[in-house]
C-alpha cells in the first residue's frame, strides 16, 4: 500500500509540473517565480552499457510543481548489464526573495529487468563551502519515487548538491530514468505596517474611545 501511495504521489507531482522551454547544459542563470537558479556545475561518469555518455543528452527545464518554483532535469538515463552504471553530480545555487523552507523531489526511475537501482540524493547547504547541512532528501526505486523535507532553518539562499545514479546490479539488470523534478516551498513574509498606518490606527482607536466615553456620560 505504501509503495502504491508513493507511486501515485510521484505521478501526481510529475503531472502537476508546469514547464517552460528546455535549456541546454550548462543552463547559465534563470529565474522561475521568486527563485533564481545559478552557478550550475555538472560531472558525468559512465561505466559499461549506460547513457547518457555526454551532457548533450541532458537538459534542464524551468517549471512549477503546483505553486512551487523549480526545474526538471531531463535525459535518457539508463544502465543495462552487470558493471554498467551512470552517475551525474549537479551543483547549483537557489536564491529567493522569500525564505526557502521546504524541498520537493520526484522522479520516474524504473527497474525493467532483474536487479538494478536508480536513485537521486540531494544535500542542501546554507553556505557555498558546503559545510553546514540544512537537510538531505532522497528518492529511489522502487520507492519512494517522491519525497519532501523541511529545512532545519529557512534561508534566502541555499547551495545544493544532487547525485543522480543508475546501477545495473546483475547481468540482466536494466534501469531507466528520464525525468527528475525539483521544487522549493517559500515562506511568504507577513507585511509590516508602515509607521504612518500605525499612527492613523492609533488616532482611530483614540477617537472611538472618546466617542464611547461621551456616550456613557450622556446615558448617565
Amino acid at each position: 500500500m505504501k509503495k502504491r501511495m508513493a507511486t501515485l504521489l510521484a505521478v501526481a507531482m510529475l503531472t502537476m509540473a508546469t514547464s517552460s522551454m528546455a535549456l541546454s547544459i550548462p543552463p547559465g542563470t534563470f529565474t522561475e517565480g521568486a527563485v533564481t537558479f545559478s552557478n550550475f556545475t555538472f560531472v558525468l561518469t559512465n561505466n559499461g552499457n549506460s547513457t547518457p555518455t555526454s551532457l548533450s543528452g541532458v537538459a534542464i527545464t524551468p517549471e512549477f510543481l503546483g505553486a512551487n518554483p523549480g526545474f526538471a532535469i531531463n535525459g535518457g538515463f539508463s544502465a543495462q548489464g552487470l558493471g554498467s552504471d551512470v552517475d551525474l553530480i549537479v551543483k547549483y545555487t537557489a536564491t529567493s526573495t522569500s525564505l526557502i523552507s521546504d524541498v520537493d523531489l520526484a522522479f520516474d526511475g524504473s527497474v525493467l529487468t532483474q536487479k538494478a537501482l536508480a536513485s537521486v540524493t540531494e544535500d542542501v547547504y546554507t553556505d557555498s563551502s558546503l559545510s553546514t547541512l540544512l537537510g538531505q532528501i532522497k528518492v529511489k526505486t522502487p520507492s519512494p519515487l517522491s519525497n519532501d523535507i523541511n529545512l532545519s532553518t529557512p534561508e534566502y539562499s541555499v547551495y545544493v548538491t544532487k547525485d543522480i545514479n543508475l546501477d545495473a546490479l546483475s547481468c540482466g539488470g536494466t534501469v531507466t530514468l528520464s525525468d527528475i523534478d525539483q521544487a522549493f516551498s517559500l515562506n511568504t513574509p507577513i507585511p509590516t505596517p508602515e509607521p504612518g498606518t500605525m499612527v492613523l490606527l492609533g488616532i482611530g482607536m483614540l477617537g472611538l474611545a472618546v466617542c464611547g466615553k461621551r456616550r456613557m456620560n450622556k446615558e448617565t
